[in-house]
């Protein structure tokens, strides 16, 4: 076999189809080139035969029409010379009038009878009634007053001469062409006039006198396209075509319409049904149309003998062509096939070789010994990975019977294996012990029979395998089983992860049957308390140190999570690779159990559970590390209860314990999970308020805000024994967020703040801070005056317009103002924060629906302002109210104003806090009939899903957004945003705060046509 190959030309399989397809493009390349040039020629062609014959027609046409002006204009010579003799203001006329009817009747016919052309003579008056007549039935008074061309003459009185078309006579009952002219030079409608009737037959005479070819056709039409002649006068069933049958066609009526003088059409007779090129020329001056037309058939009788040649030799040479190119890739196919096959040949030798190659290499690549016997029992192969493992050399045993070479203990079993073997039996498999260098070694052998196809017996093949070290690592497996069920619990994974076996300790600890948790992941027993960092920590110290060791939680089958120390060891393989985890757990509950208790008894107060002063010590140092990373602000409120020693006095120490731990579950319940409540003896008691504002003044706001609510959680007595007590405290407030601060130092200020407060009078606050202090004495003078203002009336309303895309003003939004009498105005940033801590909002709020609803009542007995809106904000507290909903209805129900002119405006921040409350209540005010109006909207974190639930009318852009659109380009792409939803929500949209006209024009480019803002007007109150 040859190892050479052609590189120089494709492969036969690939290369005769390229040939094949390069040959039938060649080819049909040719066929449609000479198409082509076939299809141009005939076409050239085509359009010359066409052309000729419209030259014909044309040539035709022009003959026939210049006969027919040449016949008319006798029969005008003749009216003219009539005319002329009988016009009275002729001096020389021939016929006097006074020689009489008889010989004006005889000079009528002489002149009629001259001229063939003409068929009758007569004299009309000028309405209508016959005075003399060459035609015996047309007697003298009869009255032709009805027929058209004398209405045409009575019409117009400037109409000197007239042809007709067609018309059909009343005394005959024949079609005739008449020709009339005014005997009166001047125009006169009273003259009388001259008539010539033509017969029609004298132009059909005349076409019969033409010379025709077959298939033409020559027609005189008049104005109406009716049949005035016809040359031949067959139609298409060989009957005679009477004079007046319309020929109107839609080609024949555009050329009237367009009034050009010639045309060429071509198209299908009505009267005959044959297609001709036609040529249309309309007579000069004359109501007749001449049409002369030439067969299609006829005209291109010599194109399509030309075609019919042309086509059969180009069919002639595509025939050839396919012979010539089928003989060719047969050609070409026998030669594809004979590579073929002498490559099929090349193919298959070489698979052979390489097929024997791989058999050889396996077989040398196996580690067993292999030996292979005839029928008889001589060795004809044998194969060794380790030739040492042989009791003597391969080419000594061969051809050898294995009696002679093997010893009996080998020999007997082999004996008896191959005489199964060769009784039909299947593979035969036994062991034996075989003393090697010294080292006692254990083998299995396994005996197959060699079968021909007949399945004959042939032989036999026997594979050996040194089986010595698989059986000591089975019983070191036993010995490992055995150590697996101990105390701990244990479980064996692969690389996965995938649980392979746990041990009966495993299943106590957790509950899980090891059918359960074979095939899954230890995230089985996940307890959820260890976040995803915990678990890549540990399985990254697994993999880089190769073990892993300490304290989990995880969850048995119960859902009951527990502790456990847990060991992790990886398991590798020769090269290093990871191929089993082995895991060892213990139940550490009971430790873990001790361990609580020492450290609540360290850490929490043994009466009531409160963290002691060493917890809230330690929770403090952490909130001022905290405190400085975020920058926000926290506070420590130390509280003191007034002359409690009195009440342990009065009561008892028993009743005093009892009420301190009823005491600490109410203010356990006024703080924030976050925030933290100790105990540092009998009545004192530490309140950690941690994530206040980063304003220091906002933040005391805050901490005061939790001190009053301490404050009120005493104002309801505890009752004892079914006694009440009362209770005071006194609590001093304060702030940190410098973590230099020590801990201990915060302690002692709040406990100053806590003495000053004592000092004040008991039952109060005080800040450690002086300015802090004067700031909430500041709210508290501000927080007394805005309650005088609410009962006295003090507050008024302000009203800032809303207008259309056109400025129309559509409502108005109702703006509290509290001129306060001292301080001079006040604005609502500062004293809405202060009703809504003090609860005055709902008084104040009620208020204020009853003033916007008693103005929304006034505009609506208006005319120029019922359709004016009011919007009213309402406050997230006074929301939150179960008096709102009745608030509302009593307010429109007093003042009669219309609720559908009233809208609430909410904000987002009400919106995260117990939606489904609100949207409850938003539900039974929409049902009152009034709107909402999303009031700030974009600065919230309003949920989408909400804004679909809740029955809003209107969003309405914050002004921080509209003030930024000339600065910002992303204010402008929030602004369009937030149309853009409002469009899909099907929401009206108003934007607040709008100053410049260029922050309107932006809003109106974006779709937002609804604005207020000082462009429009400041608020103000109404005149």
């Amino acid at each position: 076999m040859s190892g050479h190959r052609d590189t120089d030309h494709p492969p036969a399989e690939l290369a005769y189809p390229v040939v094949r397809r390069r040959a039938v493009g060649w080819y049909l390349g040719a066929v449609l080139t000479l198409l082509l040039v076939v299809v141009w020629l005939l076409h050239d062609q085509y359009q010359r035969d066409i052309a000729l014959a419209a030259d014909r027609t044309q040539a035709r046409v022009d003959m026939v029409a210049e006969w027919v002006r040449s016949s008319l204009l006798v029969s005008e010579h003749t009216l003219a010379g009539i005319a002329h003799i009988l016009a009275p203001e002729t001096p020389e006329r021939m016929i006097p009038y006074h020689l009489g009817d008889e010989a004006l009747d005889g000079f009528l016919r002489l002149r009629r009878d001259s001229l063939p052309i003409l068929n009758e003579l007569a004299i009309l008056r000028h309405d209508g009634t016959v005075l003399n007549s060459t035609r015996e039935d047309m007697a003298r008074g009869t009255d032709l007053g009805d027929t058209a061309f004398l209405s045409a003459f009575r019409a117009d009185p400037t109409l000197h001469e007239l042809i007709t078309s067609l018309y059909r006579s009343p005394l005959d009952d024949r079609h005739y062409l008449m020709h009339l002219r005014r005997i009166s030079r001047a125009p006169d409608p009273t003259a009388n006039l001259v008539a010539i009737q033509l017969d029609p037959a004298i132009f059909s005479e005349a076409l019969h006198r033409t010379t025709l070819s077959r298939g033409e056709s020559i027609t005189v039409l008049d104005r109406d396209l009716q049949l005035v002649a016809r040359y031949p006068d067959r139609d298409s069933d060989g009957a005679s075509v009477p004079v007046s049958t319309p020929v109107e066609t839609p080609e024949l009526t555009a050329f009237l319409e367009q009034g050009h003088a010639t045309a060429r059409i071509r198209m299908r007779s009505p009267v005959d049904g044959v297609e001709r090129i036609y040529t249309a020329r309309r007579v000069n001056a004359l109501p007749f149309v001449v049409i002369s037309g030439e067969a299609i058939d006829v005209a291109l009788g010599g194109w399509r003998q030309r075609a019919w040649a042309m086509g059969l030799g180009v069919a002639l040479a595509a025939l050839l062509g396919t012979a010539l190119l089928a003989h060719y890739l047969h050609r070409r196919s026998l030669e594809r096939a004979l590579r073929l096959e002498v490559r099929g040949r090349e193919a298959t030798q070489e698979a052979l070789q390489s097929r024997e190659a791989r058999l050889r290499a396996l077989v040398d690549a196996m580690p067993d010994l292999l030996f292979m016997f005839d029928r008889e029992g001589r060795f004809i192969h044998i194969h060794a990975d380790e030739p040492e493992k042989l009791l003597l050399p391969a080419e000594q045993a061969l051809g050898k019977h294995f009696r002679t070479v093997l010893p009996e203990p080998l020999s007997t079993p082999l004996k008896d294996a191959l005489a199964r073997l060769a009784a039909g039996e299947d593979p035969v498999q036994y062991d034996y012990t075989l003393t090697l260098g010294g080292t006692e070694r254990t083998f299995t052998t396994v005996v197959r029979p060699v079968r021909g196809a007949d399945n004959q017996y042939l032989g036999a093949l026997a594979q050996v395998r040194d089986i010595t070290e698989a059986r000591t690592t089975e019983a070191e497996l036993r010995i490992a089983a055995a150590a697996f069920e101990t105390h701990l619990g244990m479980m064996i994974t692969d690389a996965e992860g995938r649980i392979q076996r746990v041990n009966d300790t495993f299943c106590r600890i957790t509950g899980y049957q090891q059918a359960e948790v074979l095939g899954q992941t230890p995230r089985l027993l996940s307890s959820g308390r260890h976040d995803e960092r915990f678990y890549q920590r540990m399985w990254a110290q697994v993999r880089e140190h190769g073990s892993w060791e300490g304290e989990i939680w995880n969850r048995r089958k119960n859902g009951e999570i527990f502790p456990e120390w847990q060991t992790i060891t990886a398991v590798r393989d020769d090269s290093g690779e990871i191929t089993h985890y082995v895991a060892t757990l213990h139940d550490i509950s009971d430790r873990k159990e001790a361990e609580r208790q020492v450290h609540r008894l360290a850490f929490y107060d043994t009466l009531t559970g409160l963290p002691n002063r060493r917890l809230l010590l330690e929770r403090l140092a952490h909130c001022l590390r905290g405190n400085h990373r975020s920058r926000r602000q926290g506070a420590l409120l130390y509280l003191d209860l007034d002359h409690f020693k009195a009440v342990n006095d009065a009561h008892g120490h028993g009743t005093g314990d009892r009420l301190l731990q009823a005491l600490s579950g109410r203010l356990s319940n006024s703080i924030r999970e976050s925030d933290t409540l100790a105990r540092l003896n009998a009545d004192d008691f530490l309140v950690l308020l941690t994530d206040l504002a980063e304003e220091t003044q906002a933040a005391a706001r805050g901490a005061e805000a939790a001190a009053e609510a301490l404050i009120k959680q005493l104002e309801a007595p505890l009752v004892m024994d079914g006694e009440p007590i009362h209770l005071h405290a006194s609590i001093g407030i304060t702030l940190f967020r410098n973590h230099e601060t020590k801990p201990e130092v915060a302690v002692q200020e709040a406990e100053q703040a806590m003495h000053q407060a004592k000092q004040s009078g008991r039952n109060a606050i005080c800040f450690f801070d002086p300015l802090m202090q004067a700031d909430m004495l500041r709210r508290v003078h501000l927080e007394r005056g805005l309650r005088r203002a609410v009962h006295d009336g003090g507050l008024t309303l302000h009203f800032q317009p809303q207008v259309g895309p056109d400025g129309d003003i559509l409502g108005y939004e109702a703006l509290l103002r509290w001129p306060h009498p001292e301080q001079g105005p006040i604005g609502p940033g500062v004293f809405i924060p202060i009703a809504e801590q003090s609860r005055l909002i709902i008084p104040l709020g009620r208020w204020l629906l009853q003033a916007a609803a008693r103005q929304l009542a006034a505009w609506a007995r208006d005319p120029a302002t019922r359709a004016l809106t009011l919007s009213v904000n309402i406050s997230s507290v006074q929301f939150r109210h179960d008096d709102l909903v009745a608030a509302v209805r009593e307010a429109l129900e007093t003042t009669g104003a219309p609720a559908e002119r009233l809208k609430l405006e909410v904000t987002e921040s009400l919106l995260m806090e117990e939606p489904d409350q609100v949207c409850a209540t938003m539900e039974r005010l929409r049902a009152l009939g009034v709107h909402f109006s999303l009031d700030d909207f974009g600065t919230g974190f309003s949920s989408l899903a909400y804004l679909q639930r809740l029955p809003l009318d209107e969003l309405k852009i914050d002004q921080s957004f509209v003030q930024s659109l000339e600065q910002a380009p992303a204010a402008d792409a929030i602004v369009g945003s937030i149309i853009g939803l409002a469009r899909s929500l099907s929401l009206h949209v108003i934007a607040e705060g709008v100053e410049t006209e260029t922050q309107r024009t932006r809003l109106a480019a974006h779709g937002c046509h609804r604005y207020q803002g000082y462009l429009f007007g400041a608020p103000a109150p109404l005149a």
